[in-house]
């Protein structure tokens, strides 16, 4: 609420924000979102997700549930389904890259499994072709957000990204000198209640930037509904690092958005990654960082602040 007292606080400003996964209700009263030339196939069986997940960051103000973190946001849809009915998240991040610009955000609402568990989910750079594109997208100067993915398909058991292994590379491991930094901005997820502990089923780790609420998170559709049903819905039951994720995208375009009306030069990945994760700028997990491995939760108004403070050169 008090980024929503500055200028492009609401997210109303030239800055865009795309969301990539599977399916979304984009009829739905509380969205204004945007499909592109080459979004995709809309899923209607993951429509449930996607609409919670644009509800977080975009629903309007005037809807039943109350507005997202940036009800205005210029917000875009680009479906892992791709043209040909193919699923391709790496072809759907470059799709978002030929939309976006330097500053601009883009979300990924999806996670990969484990080749040979079936079961084991982990951050979708894990996927050589994701991480090259998201390694692209940061490089252009694009806020890449990314859930640290739920641990497992019941969602109950989180993963250390820490012991991850590709042929004996700890590839998401900051102290292994095989590690590979995408330079996106790693989310993990906590409880709603004070102290914020990591839920069991956030995957966690050193790779793990920040975190936000991982449940009872209120935002538009049904879920955990299969598919959404009316364009009415809305659920207090959304969680997991899709939900934390969202929340943390949209504190992402709050912050470009107020920097881009206010005249400032906007954050580039490395130093959104380092002030969504400062601990000094937001609240520390239950266990803290250490133990928890989930980062910090930024605090709008901290960083808000100290950005407005600062000097420009």
């Amino acid at each position: 609420m008090y980024a929503w007292t500055f200028a492009g606080g609401k997210g109303n400003s030239s800055i865009k924000c795309i969301d990539i996964e599977q399916g979304w209700m984009l009829n739905h009263e509380a969205l204004d979102v945007h499909t592109l030339p080459l979004s995709g196939y809309n899923i209607a069986s993951f429509s449930s997700h996607g609409t919670a997940a644009l509800g977080i960051i975009m629903m309007k103000e005037n809807c039943s549930a109350g507005p997202g973190i940036t009800p205005h946001a210029n917000g875009f849809v680009v479906s892992q389904w791709r043209p040909d009915g193919s699923p391709n998240e790496a072809d759907a991040v470059l799709c978002a890259i030929y939309y976006l610009s330097a500053g601009d955000v883009l979300l990924l609402e999806t996670q990969s499994f484990e080749a040979g568990t079936g079961n084991r989910l982990w951050p979708v750079e894990i996927q050589d072709a994701v991480y090259a594109t998201i390694l692209l997208a940061t490089a252009l100067g694009i806020i890449v957000v990314e859930a640290a993915g739920n641990g497992n398909i019941d969602c109950t058991a989180g993963n250390n990204l820490d012991l991850y292994s590709v042929q004996n590379k700890k590839i998401l491991n900051p102290a292994d000198i095989h590690y590979r930094d995408s330079g996106a901005i790693l989310v993990g997820a906590a409880t709603s209640t004070v102290p914020h502990c990591r839920i069991a089923g956030s995957n966690f780790g050193k790779r793990v930037n920040c975190y936000a609420w991982g449940e009872a998170v209120t935002t538009a559709g049904n879920f955990p509904g299969i598919a959404a049903k009316s364009t009415t819905d809305y659920t207090s039951q959304f969680n997991g690092t899709s939900a934390a994720s969202a929340i943390i995208a949209g504190a992402a375009i709050a912050i470009q958005c107020i920097l881009k009306e206010a005249g400032r030069p906007l954050l580039k990945p490395a130093e959104m990654r380092k002030m969504l994760g400062d601990a000094s700028f937001g609240t520390a997990s239950a266990n803290g960082t250490g133990k928890d491995k989930i980062g910090a939760m930024p605090d709008l108004k901290k960083i808000i602040d100290h950005l407005l403070s600062q000097q420009v050169t």
